[in-house]
């Protein structure tokens, strides 16, 4: 994994509402399609299949659906296999694992 960029974006919060996780970064984003299978989204030993990713400013917008069991710590999992999420400056968000899941 390469190291991060010092202006890339980098996230600060994730919270889990029902079907929707919503990852919020410390500076807005480039509003750019996303590649679902750059997200892993793991809950209480379930791992869920995001089926939609959208940017609203500085937030993505990630809808999940149960999947699989998948025993492991709870987290959202960002690949950047390849990078496309991207800061206002062109940063690349550097890839991150298990990031913490607060619950609405």
């Amino acid at each position: 994994m390469s190291q991060p960029n010092a202006g890339a974006p980098v996230p600060i919060l994730a919270v889990w509402d029902d079907a929707v996780l919503t990852v919020t970064f410390d500076r807005p984003l480039l509003d750019q399609p996303l590649n679902l299978s750059n997200w892993i989204l793991r809950l209480t030993y379930d791992q869920y299949r995001i089926y939609e990713a959208n940017i609203v400013g500085s937030t993505v917008v990630l809808l999940a659906e149960l999947d699989v069991p998948s025993p492991g710590p709870d987290g959202i999992t960002y690949r950047a296999i390849p990078p496309d999420l991207t800061g206002l400056d062109l940063a690349e968000v550097a890839a991150f694992n298990d990031f913490p899941i607060t619950y609405a």
